[in-house]
């Protein structure tokens, strides 16, 4: 008898099965289910993973009364994705099933993301349910509330999203633009035309210019002024000219599906009554292919070192540009203004656009009225 290949069967079959489960999760995918209490932010996180609305995405506890699943990649792993019903007792029939689903689907998880909404604080269930369940438990909703996550949770905000104080990946971003300098420059290219934003000035009262001094107050706008300073001595090294364009608030047809206008779309036409704060802030709103345009121009006869500040330069208060939405999708709907209420003072978007016009000749062609109808267009499209 040949021990030797005896061992070497025993050692393949040793191999096999460590990788077997990974294999398994290659071939099925992971099953993920989003689990928690009624309204703890399960759907506006299920929704943030997929990018899309999926999930009816409400205030009113016990929306979602059946688990949704749906198809992700995660890091090129295959994943089902579950937004369960809220976690409660409920003398409702439906919603009774659909919390009965619910936790069949979350005992047959692969992986369980319990999320705690950290404006109500842990609840006793909360602490009963991790104890119970191997998880990963999420302090959402940190964008309202500054408490702190209880030890072992990971902080997160399904609306807003937590990497914009994520200082390592904002690092990382910088890195990258300054790889896209390389990059641009390794292709033959003459200009390099970056991707600024709003978020390195910070709040601002009065115009935003291209002198404005900067105070960001976030890590991705740190992260964006920082890529503009040292793209714009990295391309003069490498000789190209450097254009840095601040871009403030761009809308149109693939806009993200969390964005304020998207979203008051889909309830004026799912007959719904959309509710906002009092809507007093000034802003700015650029239709998508005037951005591009500004773009366009910009890189063919921007100055060589100057920033550029890129809106469509009609300022007026957010709840005009609001009730001019409302008034080409559904114009007999209610709005609800002064309803919402933001933990996040108001912030004010204007803009002088002064050198973008002296420069490039620069003149925004779609009115906001017309962008909304482009929209409503390519729905209608899909």
């Amino acid at each position: 008898f040949d021990m030797d290949k005896l061992d070497k069967a025993a050692d393949i079959l040793s191999r096999l099965a460590a990788t077997y489960q990974v294999g398994r999760l290659y071939k099925e995918g992971i099953r993920i289910a989003l689990a928690g209490r009624t309204n703890a932010g399960k759907s506006k996180l299920f929704n943030l993973f997929l990018k899309e609305d999926r999930s009816i995405v409400s205030d009113i506890k016990g929306t979602t009364r059946d688990y949704i699943e749906s198809s992700v990649a995660i890091k090129g792993i295959p994943a089902v994705l579950v937004d369960t019903a809220g976690l409660r007792t409920s003398d409702d029939p439906v919603e009774a099933e659909g919390i009965r689903r619910s936790n069949m689907v979350i005992e047959n998880a692969d992986i369980i993301l319990y999320l705690v909404d950290s404006t109500e604080g842990l609840a006793d269930e909360d602490k009963a349910f991790i104890r119970e369940h191997p998880c990963v438990p999420l302090w959402n909703k940190i964008d309202k509330t500054d408490a702190a996550a209880p030890e072992g949770f990971v902080p997160i905000s399904a609306t807003t999203g937590a990497g914009r104080n994520d200082m390592p990946t904002q690092v990382k971003n910088i890195q990258y633009t300054l790889d896209a300098v390389r990059a641009a420059k390794e292709m033959g290219c003459t200009v390099f035309l970056g991707a600024g934003s709003q978020a390195e000035y910070g709040r601002v009262d009065g115009p935003l210019k291209p002198e404005t001094p900067c105070f960001p107050e976030n890590g991705y706008g740190m992260a964006k002024l920082c890529a503009g300073q040292m793209t714009r001595m990295y391309a003069h090294e490498l000789g190209m000219k450097h254009i840095w364009v601040r871009i403030l608030s761009v809308y149109g047809e693939n806009d993200g599906a969390g964005s304020m206008i998207s979203t008051t779309i889909e309830k004026l036409l799912n007959g719904e009554r959309p509710v906002f704060t009092a809507g007093t802030q000034l802003w700015d709103y650029l239709y998508s292919g005037d951005a591009a345009n500004a773009l366009y121009l910009l890189g063919e006869n921007g100055r060589d070192g100057r920033v550029y500040v890129t809106a469509s330069g009609e300022t007026a208060p957010l709840r005009d540009y609001i009730t001019r939405l409302r008034d080409v999708v559904a114009p007999e709907a209610e709005l609800g203004f002064g309803e919402y209420a933001s933990a996040a003072p108001p912030i004010s978007i204007q803009a002088d656009i002064t050198p973008l016009q002296q420069d490039v000749g620069f003149r925004p062609q779609v009115s906001f009225e017309d962008g909304i109808r482009r929209i409503l267009a390519s729905r209608n499209e899909k």
